[in-house]
């Protein structure tokens, strides 16, 4: 288990670092297109776009900072951390139900590191994260409570025909830990006619072509901060499938995955969902997984979605 914990690790703590310090800033880049187009043809590559949004955490919780980490030599509690984390997501109804990746809103993962990692930096002490993230104790407004979470959901203002005109709220309906299926499902309940993106009928193969799609936060340090970024469309093929050690199966793609990138869709070349951007090793290129079609597909209809 330790392998696999380990991939999801590295990828959302790279994704801490890279954008929980402060809220994210829009930013502009180029309009995306595919590397093969006969393999992903552009015109549903754009009609994809639509369906794509980009998705804020902003966790709250206190930090127990221990005595032997403490210059007085005392335990306490910080003052409450506000922290930020962004993902992304993807439309799977017409109702604007959201399936995005587990572990963007479980709290013992993002919201944990999110808000560790905020402190230690506000106090110039990123040296002692990997520790503290490991081993300190975090809790919310209430004793022995999770972090707090808004959600909220964005898409770019130069996208033609966004459903989103403005940023809106969701809620978390049901998720799954990295461990057990790496899904999660969110809701924006003021919405309604979101272009629902269309689950592929069965896994895909060894070797067949597949683009992964997100919002990688690397991109906002070299591109005009001036709009939302537009999303970046990854190329790359199916390289193995795995199986975790808790028996979840998970789809190995040589498509690059970037922090940021943790819950967006990954689409065969008839612009299907095969799965959900998980987890890879380091910021990326490496070795990156996206979650199993059939898992993502039982995971929405326990959840009373049929796309």
């Amino acid at each position: 288990m330790a392998r696999f914990r380990l991939y999801a690790v590295v990828l959302l703590a790279g994704l801490l670092l890279a954008s929980c310090v402060a809220p994210p800033i829009p930013t502009v880049t180029s309009t995306p297109g595919p590397a093969s187009p006969a393999a992903h043809p552009t015109a549903s590559l754009e009609q994809v776009e639509r369906s794509v949004v980009l998705i804020q955490m902003t966790w709250t919780a206190y930090v127990h900072v221990p005595a032997g980490n403490s210059q007085s030599g005392e335990a306490f509690w910080s003052d409450l951390v506000t922290a930020y984390v962004t993902c992304t997501g993807f439309f799977v109804s017409e109702d604007a139900m959201i399936a995005t990746a587990g572990h963007c809103v479980d709290p013992s993962v993002s919201g944990r590191e999110a808000v560790v990692t905020q402190y230690l930096t506000d106090e110039n002490s990123t040296d002692l994260i990997d520790t503290a993230v490991k081993n300190w104790t975090i809790e919310g407004e209430k004793a022995d409570s999770n972090p707090a979470l808004k959600i909220t959901v964005f898409q770019p203002t130069n996208l033609a025909d966004a459903p989103l005109a403005k940023a809106q709220t969701a809620q978390v309906l049901d998720f799954q830990p990295f461990e057990k299926g790496d899904n999660a499902l969110l809701r924006i309940a003021s919405l309604k006619g979101t272009p629902a993106l269309t689950l592929a009928k069965g896994t895909p193969a060894l070797g067949e072509a597949v683009t992964c799609i997100g919002f990688p936060a690397v991109i906002s340090d070299v591109v005009d901060r001036t709009t939302l970024n537009r999303a970046s469309f990854k190329p790359g093929s199916v390289s193995s499938k795995q199986t975790l050690p808790t028996g979840a199966p998970v789809t190995e793609v040589s498509a690059d995955l970037a922090p940021g990138m943790s819950g967006g869709p990954a689409v065969n070349s008839a612009a299907e969902v095969v799965g959900i951007n998980s987890a890879g090793v380091g910021t990326s290129g490496g070795f990156n997984f996206v979650t199993d079609t059939d898992d993502l597909r039982l995971f929405l209809h326990r959840n009373g979605v049929e796309n």
